[in-house]
């Protein structure tokens, strides 16, 4: 019985801490080092043909996965 009370008087001292320490802030200054235009090409390109890879392989071969094994 102890043991809970103990855990749980801890865990709302705890929260209590995480949720005044919290702070939002938002930095509004200019980059301190610049990123070529090369480099956010190159980077945009990862991260589309990452994101529509699989879609742009499974579309065309729909019908190949509908075909059933007999």
């Amino acid at each position: 019985m102890f043991a809970i009370r103990n855990s749980l008087t801890n865990t709302s001292r705890l929260s209590g801490v995480i949720a005044r320490t919290y702070h939002n802030t938002i930095v509004s200054t200019p980059p301190r080092v610049k990123i070529s235009t090369a480099e956010k090409l190159v980077s945009l390109f990862c991260i589309a043909a990452a994101i529509l890879g699989t879609p742009m392989y499974m579309v065309p071969n729909f019908k190949n996965y509908a075909k059933r094994k007999e």
